[in-house]
């Protein structure tokens, strides 16, 4: 199945706080599904990021 990206995609980000330590101080409850929703996250992007570079092909080159 190919990834794709839609508007729930960025859900991910719509978050009281962003940076790690405002997390830790005023809704450490929150850290561990963060963090199980940003893997799964990254690796919808990761996979259309491999998908996009292989399409492109030479002169590109691959991710890293």
């Amino acid at each position: 199945m190919t990834p794709n990206l839609t508007p729930a995609s960025c859900d991910l980000f719509n978050l009281p706080c962003y940076q790690f330590a405002q997390l830790k101080k005023y809704a450490p409850e929150t850290i561990p599904q963060i963090k199980v929703d940003y893997k799964a996250a990254w690796e919808t992007w990761r996979a259309i990021i491999q998908r996009v570079a292989a399409l492109l092909g030479e002169p590109f080159a691959a991710p890293h």
